[in-house]
């Protein structure tokens, strides 16, 4: 199943409802961590104190970096927490978590609201109009798109507001800079949505056509230009404000992932390989695996290093830290089967392989692993000294 073919299959989720009418949270069986040292920690059934952070959206910025520099993670040998389990009603994954105001925002049929530091659940709604695609947060809203809209739910209650119509499947999360909110869809095409006054614009990036290429992955918004990627292997940068083209270039594979912006480049991760192109003008400045490779996800950028899952093939497939001005690679360890786009918080990277999170230290030694004893298919996010991830599509874990 492609990713458009795995975005129709969503279906509408139950109403809204407060807490305490549906699905549970449950003492946490999965989740048992084993540190560095080969010691083990048994799951807890725990409340945190305040988790007063914030990791806003996938890949945590407008930028895409996946890197929060004043945010902390856990210890070196940190305990399951607390698990949630949402009622199986399909094999669909739960998006990335997101988390504001002591609470972690998931989707998937529906959208549910977590206390973050308890597990317990403050409210859940239907997905508006069908599809909780995936989230992102700002001022009290948590904003989220699909084929019928884009819309705003008021962090709160969960009470939705259609901000506008959107004709085809949007992919991807949105991401909102000041008062604007720009989502790709499955059309080609890239949309700027006001906050307050709906839409601002549309371009369509691909051609039109009867099939067109999508917009996959999360739009990058740095300096009034919106950078994004689309299945046909081509990084497109648009004037935030207009939505006029300022230039296009195209890479060896297919760009469903989001891209992620530095000060200077632009990188792309498409699958074979992750290039980087001067964000001025869109010149190439390296390629990393030239000759095709296998790239599973986002980088993750922190302090002049991409973190990305990246080898030579799916059967050498490994974690590794590359010298984000000249695409050399500083080190590399091996995973068995790579999954997550990774993040860093803390002089940690952490990242999903297989039914592992694995923790390691900036400098490639492992810290700690977590098993949840179900696939790990999205991003974790680390918020004050917390990580909340999700599994499988039926479980959010909080490690601390």
């Amino acid at each position: 199943m492609d990713r458009r073919e795995y975005l129709r299959t969503i279906v509408a989720g139950s109403p809204t409802c407060l807490a305490g009418c549906f699905s549970t949270r449950s003492t946490p069986s999965p989740g048992l961590v084993t540190c560095r040292d080969g010691s083990t920690q048994t799951p807890a059934d725990s409340t945190l104190g305040p988790v007063n952070g914030t990791w806003p959206a996938p890949h945590f910025d407008a930028r895409n970096t996946g890197h929060d520099p004043d945010g902390t993670g856990p210890g070196n040998c940190p305990t399951t927490q607390w698990t949630f389990d949402v009622a199986a009603t399909s094999e669909l994954f739960l998006r990335a978590p997101v988390v504001a105001d002591g609470t972690v925002f998931v989707g998937r049929e529906s959208v549910y609201a977590l206390d973050a530091a308890s597990g317990d659940v403050s409210w859940q709604t239907s997905a508006p109009r069908g599809l909780a695609g995936p989230l992102a947060t700002a001022d009290g809203t948590v904003y989220t798109a699909n084929g019928n809209g884009v819309f705003a739910l008021d962090a709160t209650n969960g009470d939705a507001t259609t901000l506008t119509t959107v004709s085809t499947d949007t992919l991807g999360a949105p991401t909102v800079v000041d008062e604007t909110l720009y989502v790709g869809t499955d059309a080609g095409a890239l949309v700027a949505v006001g906050l307050v006054d709906g839409l601002r614009w549309r371009t369509d990036l691909t051609g039109g056509g009867s099939d067109p290429p999508g917009l996959g992955g999360k739009p990058a918004v740095a300096d009034d230009v919106v950078y994004a990627g689309s299945e046909d292997g081509t990084v497109h940068a648009v004037d935030a404000v207009t939505g006029e083209i300022r230039w296009q270039r195209s890479t060896p594979g297919t760009l469903w992932d989001a891209v992620v912006v530095g000060e200077d480049l632009v990188y792309a991760p498409d699958q074979t390989s992750v290039t980087a192109f001067r964000r001025s003008d869109g010149t190439e400045e390296w390629t990393l695996f030239d000759d095709g490779g296998y790239v599973t996800g986002s980088p993750a950028l922190a302090r002049g290093a991409l973190y990305v899952q990246a080898g030579p093939s799916l059967q050498e497939a490994q974690i590794r830290a590359v010298d984000a001005a000249t695409g050399e690679t500083r080190w590399a360890r091996n995973v068995e089967t790579p999954e997550t786009s990774p993040v860093v918080v803390d002089d940690r990277v952490y990242f999903g392989a297989g039914s592992d999170l694995v923790a390691l230290d900036t400098s490639g030694d492992r810290r700690w692993r977590v098993d949840p004893r179900d696939d790990i298919h999205a991003p974790a996010v680390v918020v004050d000294g917390v990580v909340y991830l999700t599994a499988t599509g039926t479980s959010v874990l909080a490690v601390a």
